[in-house]
């Protein structure tokens, strides 16, 4: 979801003294995000959401943004698991929402709550699950062997220096 930057307060605009000038900021921001102090940047959920979205295209049968309005307080996303079940979900700061039990409806009051997209997926499809475990062990043995790569190099290295 958007950072916890927004427990922090905003950061307060800085008004360059006489002797020094402000620099101008390099980072290409949204016209819609907020810059919080310590340099967090909160971005809107829709610019968020389409990242998840892309995150878990793999493991979904179909996913892709709800026709219901969003705002500053929640976007909503539609997603059918490899199981066949569609869904609406919303969301929000307090996390991501089952509230439909089709696309583009809002039919579930009470649905619970999940911290991340992942963890509300690795609770509803078992194919998701295998699919992300999939990935991650895949992950991890392509980075085992980069490792391995250059240890080999390193070692080749120290043995042909004098």
């Amino acid at each position: 979801m958007s950072s916890t930057a927004t427990d922090l307060p905003p950061a307060a605009p800085s008004t360059p003294d006489k002797d020094t000038k402000a620099k101008p900021s390099m980072e290409a921001k949204s016209t819609s995000s907020k810059t919080f102090q310590y340099g967090i940047v909160e971005v809107p959920y829709q610019d968020e959401l389409k990242s998840i979205i892309e995150e878990i295209r793999f493991g979904v049968a179909d996913v892709n943004m709800s026709s219901l309005p969003s705002d500053e307080l929640a976007s909503y996303f539609n997603l059918q698991t490899k199981e066949g079940k569609q869904m609406c979900v919303m969301m929000s700061r307090q996390g991501f929402q089952v509230v439909g039990n089709s696309y583009d409806v809002r039919d579930i009051e009470d649905g619970q709550c999940y911290e991340t997209v992942n963890a509300l997926l690795d609770s509803l499809s078992p194919a998701y699950r295998r699919l992300f475990s999939e990935a991650l062990t895949k992950k991890l043995q392509e980075l085992e062997k980069d490792e391995q790569r250059l240890d080999e190099k390193a070692a080749e290295q120290k043995e042909s220096s004098p």
